[in-house]
């Protein structure tokens, strides 16, 4: 499976999950007041967001240039495929 393909599975999953206990799109404080193509409302201090396609350029030369480094293609595969809010998970389920 592709970082990609992984990711995407991972978000429908926890906005599925999100708007089944919840009832509405999820939320976020941590967000609010930060502009991202994925908000699709805000209300009382928080953002109601919905991922949404990576549509600029997928590269992250800027940040490899700042910092000097060198990214692996996964890395950039992982934060160039779409704009979405905070989510947590934790693993097998503890």
């Amino acid at each position: 499976m592709t970082v990609q393909a992984a990711l995407t599975q991972f978000t429908s999953s926890f906005v599925s999950l999100w708007q089944r206990e919840k009832g509405h799109e999820p939320a976020s404080a941590e967000l609010y007041g930060v502009a991202s193509p994925c908000i699709v409302s805000t209300r009382e201090e928080r953002v109601f967001w919905l991922p949404q396609p990576f549509d600029a350029e997928a590269s992250l030369a800027n940040v490899e240039r700042a910092l000097d480094i060198s990214l692996r293609e996964e890395a950039c595969a992982y934060f160039t495929h779409q704009f979405a809010g905070d989510m947590t998970a934790r693993m097998g389920g503890a």
